[in-house]
């Protein structure tokens, strides 16, 4: 029984187009951090021909043109809570329903991040914790170290991260 249950949930998260639980630790947060920064720190690439006022263009990426689309996105890798968070950061403005952004926005990725290690800590069927350690390198080759947990959840029919501490 347990075999079936187990089988059911891996097909579900493969059917719901979620990230699946074979994936390393490094692929799932990597990919979430992707999609995080596009909130945080580089919006989506725009279209410079189509202004929408405030010096922001129109999304260049027509599956996230709409608020509604990004927020199916977001909600694919985070729960309700993260995703709100995201919003709050003003990243777009929707204007007549579409999405725009600041042309060239973003910021990089710190530059003083030298090495990053990624581990699953906690596993059940319904909860993942992973710990992600992260050496920063600073003047005169002193390193410091962040430790970060991630937490991700079982949530309906997908995973979600429900604690998100982005380090980049």
């Amino acid at each position: 029984m347990k075999r079936a249950a187990a089988l059911l949930l891996f097909l579900a998260i493969l059917i719901s187009g979620g990230v699946a639980m074979a994936d390393t630790p490094e692929e799932v947060i990597e990919e979430a951090m992707e999609v995080y920064a596009w909130m945080t720190m580089w919006p989506l690439d725009v279209n410079v021909d189509i202004p929408g006022g405030d010096g922001k263009f129109l999304v260049l990426d027509e599956r996230y043109q709409t608020r509604e689309a990004l927020d199916a996105k977001l909600s694919d890798y985070f729960s309700a809570e993260i995703v709100d968070e995201l919003w709050s950061w003003n990243t777009y403005d929707i204007v007549d329903g579409m999405l725009y952004a600041e042309e060239d926005a973003g910021r990089s990725i710190d530059e003083n991040i030298s090495e990053i290690a990624y581990e699953i800590t906690s596993q059940t069927d319904e909860r993942i914790v992973y710990t992600v350690t992260v050496n920063y390198l600073s003047e005169g080759d002193e390193v410091s170290t962040g430790t970060y947990i991630f937490v991700r959840e079982f949530a309906v029919d997908h995973w979600v991260f429900t604690a998100f501490p982005f380090f980049w």
